[in-house]
């Protein structure tokens, strides 16, 4: 799914996207953004100690479904 910005303050209804995919800062932070949610899909995946939750590749085929992550 493609990236949006919102001002919520001056548009609450998110109808003006603010993402510029040629603006570098905006690149930079998808990238950020992107790197994050690798991370915390990573650690989602594993318990404390290390090993598969089976819960979690349910919980990843619906995040997967809804376009949260690929």
């Amino acid at each position: 799914p493609a990236l949006s910005v919102h001002d919520w303050a001056s548009d609450p209804g998110e109808t003006r996207n603010l993402h510029d995919p040629a603006n570098p800062e905006h690149r930079r932070m998808m990238e950020r953004l992107a790197e994050y949610k690798r991370v915390l899909v990573e650690a989602h995946r594993r318990d404390s100690f290390g090993a598969r939750d089976p819960s979690a590749e349910r919980q990843e085929e619906l995040l997967r479904s809804l376009g949260y992550i690929e």
